[in-house]
């Protein structure tokens, strides 16, 4: 639910738009392990939404939601690490 509320949020649907609220939200559904906000969490921090960008931040994001198993994550952390993104 928290992630959800989180998207909610971020795309302005049946809540007003609020990335900050967004970004809130998913970090409680990240927190509580959920991979999709894991890798959404990366996402808000790698674009700067909701927060100013900070790449260390999504790549910690990123890679918990890796570790998981997400394939899209997986993705995106080797080619954070192959280009010396936020590391």
């Amino acid at each position: 639910a928290q992630h959800i509320l989180g998207m909610m949020f971020s795309q302005g649907n049946g809540a007003p738009k609020d990335e900050d609220k967004a970004l809130q939200w998913t970090l409680l559904a990240a927190e509580g392990g959920l991979v999709n906000a894991q890798f959404s969490a990366g996402t808000m921090y790698f674009e700067g939404r909701g927060t100013a960008v900070n790449e260390t931040r999504a790549l910690y994001w990123y890679a918990q939601a890796a570790m998981q198993g997400d394939a899209s994550a997986q993705m995106i952390l080797a080619r954070m690490y192959s280009e010396g993104v936020g590391v």
